[in-house]
């Protein structure tokens, strides 16, 4: 089971369109592919720090006689797991990226979302490469170092 974690919030401050060549949305100002990859991995490297601790938390207080059978994994995956990867995703479809990188980012978040609904309605059914193969190989495409280890 991969360790991952609730996603830390960015924060992205709202554009105040003060007349420069800046594009911005509510979103914030547009960001350029090198700040969206240095932001999406840091959100990725945070959301995947968190969670480890919270499933080493989880662990270390079970008893030592029940261990981690099928139906504790199921339960720390939905409950530690999935929102994690929620929260990522959220927060990785809250960048603002240029024109051009718009598509494809959605493509990983959307990747990271569709996962998520596999794992909620089916927990034990995840493919032998993990449950999210595809949306980690998207991310490594757009340049994510830490968004493709998932």
């Amino acid at each position: 089971m991969a360790a991952l974690a609730a996603a830390t919030c960015l924060v992205v401050a709202l554009g105040c369109g003060g007349g420069d060549d800046e594009s911005t949305t509510a979103a914030g100002p547009e960001l350029t592919h090198a700040q969206v990859v240095k932001q999406g991995d840091a959100i990725c490297s945070q959301a995947g720090a968190k969670a480890s601790r919270e499933l080493s938390a989880a662990i270390k207080d079970l008893p030592r006689s029940q261990g981690l059978d099928k139906a504790t994994e199921e339960r720390l995956v939905l409950t530690i797991n999935v929102p994690a990867i929620e929260g990522m995703a959220a927060d990785l479809d809250a960048l603002n990226p240029p024109a051009a990188d718009q598509e494809e980012l959605q493509a990983v978040v959307d990747g990271f979302k569709d996962a998520t609904a596999k794992i909620k309605a089916e927990p034990r059914a995840a493919p032998p490469a993990g449950p999210y193969g595809k949306a980690s190989a998207l991310a490594g495409s757009f340049g994510f170092q830490e968004c493709s280890k998932f």
